[in-house]
């Protein structure tokens, strides 16, 4: 005949109370092999063992799902449904979708990447800002650091220049597109020369003409740098606006 024997915990470890208490007694280096003195101390490492998964001050009361302190993958994480954050940071690894649509930011918040992306296949933009570097005067030589911006603006510049396009990306079989706004006064200035990382290129002007400014107005001196064997060729031409 079969006998139901039942153990009462708090007849062997004398309290469960105490175990939330020990949890926070454990540091985040203790080893969690269970070996303690008693199964209080072995159910203090487990719960200690969870608090530092989830990052939570207590043992008790965290949301499922939820952490409360950074989540470090050193290996790759397989997200089912969605994955939201107000930081979500991935580095020298891929962030990869089967979905049709990976939203970054939203309607109302702006969803932003330091360095650069590369999109393979087709890109379909609702809108599209580009940033601008402002400047007064210039003449000689002007650097322009293609790593923040493409479009630079010279407001009443007070001699030809020379753009000397910097952190020009080397790749082969790539274009950039860099633009100069002069904004001419009474006497008109032109981008006469370019260089990329200070060393002198040959402009190839459009139809052959180099251009002359025109005064009072806005001229618009645009370049494709194109990188093909491991040269450049540069092409020019230039607008008048207003």
């Amino acid at each position: 005949m079969s006998r139901l024997t039942q153990i009462r915990l708090d007849a062997i470890t004398g309290s469960l109370t105490s175990i939330e208490s020990s949890a926070g007694s454990v540091s985040a280096g203790a080893p969690a092999s269970g070996f303690a003195s008693d199964l209080e101390g072995v159910l203090g490492h487990f719960a200690s063992a969870i608090k530092r998964i989830t990052g939570g001050t207590t043992f008790t009361g965290q949301s499922q799902g939820h952490f409360s302190t950074d989540l470090t993958v050193t290996g790759s994480l397989t997200v089912i449904n969605n994955i939201t954050g107000s930081n979500i940071a991935v580095n020298g690894g891929n962030i990869t979708t089967s979905a049709a649509t990976l939203f970054i930011g939203g309607a109302t918040t702006t969803g932003s990447f330091q360095g650069a992306v590369a999109v393979d296949g087709r890109t379909t933009l609702a809108a599209i800002t580009e940033k601008m570097v402002p400047s007064v005067g210039g003449t000689g030589t002007v650097s322009y650091d293609l790593s923040q911006a493409t479009i630079f603006y010279a407001n009443n510049p007070t001699g030809n220049i020379t753009a000397n396009f910097t952190n020009v990306p080397t790749s082969n079989n790539r274009v950039i597109t860099p633009t100069v706004i002069l904004s001419q006064s009474a006497t008109p200035r032109i981008v006469s020369a370019v260089q990329i990382d200070t060393v002198a290129q040959t402009i190839n002007w459009a139809n052959g003409v180099t251009p002359a400014g025109t005064a009072n107005k806005q001229d618009v001196f645009g370049f494709s740098l194109i990188r093909s064997g491991s040269t450049w060729k540069v092409l020019g031409q230039m607008s008048t606006y207003g």
